[in-house]
């Protein structure tokens, strides 16, 4: 199953292109994106990205769409602004890229990203399929 990259890479813009923060309130108070067309366009996409990435057992492939996709949408809308059902994808994406790829855990640890984990979970406490 080959794919293109600049194809993936027009995916995962348009994806990212989705996402615009709310502004932020004067006391720094967090805002989440209310649900609309955007965040469910979103979320089936991210759903078929999964489905897909879940289907690739060569390594060198998996290796090409980590980073192509899945560093770029996580690093992106790992945020406290993004809807909740989206923030339930991007950790499901984020199981999977850790649980199939030592070298995305590696460079995922190394780049600092685990560091906006415990910096975003918490604003959504309220949602515990997250968690």
């Amino acid at each position: 199953m080959p794919f293109l990259a600049s194809e993936l890479e027009l995916v995962v813009r348009f994806v990212i292109m989705t996402f615009d923060p709310p502004e932020l309130t004067p006391r720094n108070q967090i805002v989440r994106e209310t649900m609309g067309k955007h965040v469910i366009v979103r979320n089936m996409l991210l759903e078929m990205l999964i489905d897909l990435q879940v289907t690739i057992n060569a390594e060198e492939l998996l290796e090409q769409w980590h980073k192509t996709v899945s560093s770029k949408l996580i690093a992106f809308l790992l945020d406290e602004a993004v809807h909740p059902t989206s923030m339930r994808w991007i950790m499901t994406l984020l199981g999977v890229c850790l649980s199939s790829s030592p070298t995305f855990a590696f460079e995922f640890r190394s780049s600092g990203s685990y560091h906006g984990l415990p910096r975003v979970l918490p604003s959504f406490h309220d949602c515990p399929e997250i968690h």
